[in-house]
């Protein structure tokens, strides 16, 4: 069974622009079964360095891209929510539609709605968490290319 990964534009900053580790989207289409997708939306906010690395995922076909979601579905989920964006509205679309989906974002309002409405969400330091247990990566490069954001409460929370 396929596990759909959804992904917002924060996630793909993050990895193939500030930490430059486009290495995580390739593993998991290759050792593990994720299906990772992400929306039109989304493209618009993926800027610079790391759309050139996310268009390349999506000429592999690691990264799908889903349908624009009609205007009028997006007026409905941001009016649940004001603070959500438009691309995010369209993440929270296909979450509610596809079948167990996982949310990765480290936007609060995106991560809010989607943990109210009972999709399982997940940000960078779950994709750390995850890189740590499960992986072909060292270790220790895993931290090092995680080093960038130890003292980041939006990424690691306090312990």
């Amino acid at each position: 069974m396929s596990v759909f990964k959804i992904y917002d534009a924060c996630i793909f900053i993050r990895f193939l622009e500030e930490i430059s580790f486009k290495e995580v989207f390739e593993e998991w289409e290759k050792t593990l079964t994720y299906e990772q997708y992400t929306t039109t939306e989304i493209l618009a906010e993926v800027q610079r360095d790391a759309r050139i690395k996310l268009n390349d995922l999506i000429a592999r076909n690691i990264i799908k891209i889903l349908d624009p979601v009609p205007h009028d579905e997006l007026t409905k989920i941001n009016s649940l929510n004001p603070n959500l964006s438009e691309a995010d509205c369209s993440i929270f679309f296909y979450a509610r539609r596809i079948l167990d989906p996982i949310c990765l974002t480290d936007e609060y309002p995106l991560r809010e709605i989607c943990i109210e409405n009972l999709v399982e969400t997940h940000g960078t330091f779950g994709i750390y968490l995850k890189l740590k247990r499960d992986t072909t990566f060292p270790l220790d490069y895993i931290d090092k290319k995680f080093k960038k954001f130890e003292h980041n409460p939006r990424v690691f929370p306090s312990t």
